[in-house]
């Protein structure tokens, strides 16, 4: 059986950037495309992660979304990976890899690099479909592997089967295609506005303080005490992702400012 008490400091982990949602500056900026408090904010967000250029993002009920197409299909992907991994409390679970599951990894990744470096070097054109699906193959793959050795290195699962496997690949196929279908036929809906936005901000923010608390636990490991070793690991990673999106944001804001 897993540690429970690390189970119940994973569902702490994920509250805990609750605050820093609330505590994060409004409007740094004045170039949300919505003036709704929700919108601003979500813009405000996805300043720190994303150019957020009109041409190449999603607009929905006449709001353009806070993070790219790329970034909006990487933050959704790995949302839906991250909500396979609770749903099916995946956290018990130690064998780590499935061949099928690292074969999607690697075309993910490469698919994500392949449409990114091309397109940024001039070889060939690209748009907003291609860039969501890349970036949600490569979300989506991220969340398969990060979650993976988190089940394996910190959970310590001692069920004795795949974190994931191909069937988990078919949900999240099947969860791009609703996804992709949703923005296209409803793309005049509020509502269709705010699940993307929230989701895709929520994934990029999740991700990116769950791999720092990863990090973090495996760099720490064998340092410190057991007992000490996750609650710092925790502090660590929400101390420097909330500094790094700060800086990143500053940093943002003063490439915007350059004549």
């Amino acid at each position: 059986m897993p540690d429970w008490n690390r189970v119940a400091l994973g569902n702490r982990f994920l509250l805990a950037q609750t605050p820093f949602l609330f505590i994060f500056p409004f409007s740094f900026c004045d170039m949300a495309p919505c003036s709704d408090v929700v919108s601003r904010f979500l813009w405000d967000l996805g300043y720190s992660f994303c150019h957020q250029l009109s041409e190449r993002s999603f607009t929905i009920s006449g709001c353009q979304l806070p993070l790219c197409a790329r970034d909006t299909g990487t933050g959704i992907g790995f949302m839906v990976v991250l909500l396979i991994y609770l749903l099916g409390r995946r956290y018990r679970f130690s064998v780590i890899f499935d061949r099928k599951i690292l074969f999607y990894c690697v075309i993910g990744f490469v698919a994500f690099a392949f449409d990114a470096a091309t397109s940024y070097i001039g070889l060939r054109d690209t748009n907003n479909w291609i860039r969501f699906f890349t970036g949600y193959l490569a979300g989506s793959s991220g969340g398969f592997m990060l979650l993976t050795v988190l089940s394996f290195a910190f959970f310590k699962g001692s069920r004795d089967a795949k974190v994931f496997d191909w069937k988990d690949i078919l949900i999240a196929l099947g969860a791009l295609l609703l996804f992709s279908l949703a923005l296209y036929t409803l793309n005049d809906s509020q509502i269709l506005y705010y699940i993307f936005a929230i989701t895709s901000i929520a994934g990029l923010l999740t991700l990116l303080f769950l791999g720092l608390f990863l990090a973090s636990y495996l760099i720490l490991e064998g340092k410190l005490k057991e007992k000490n070793l996750a609650t710092v690991s925790l502090s660590l990673s929400i101390i420097l992702g909330i500094a790094l999106i700060v800086l990143l944001h500053y940093f943002h804001q003063a490439t915007i400012n350059l004549p």
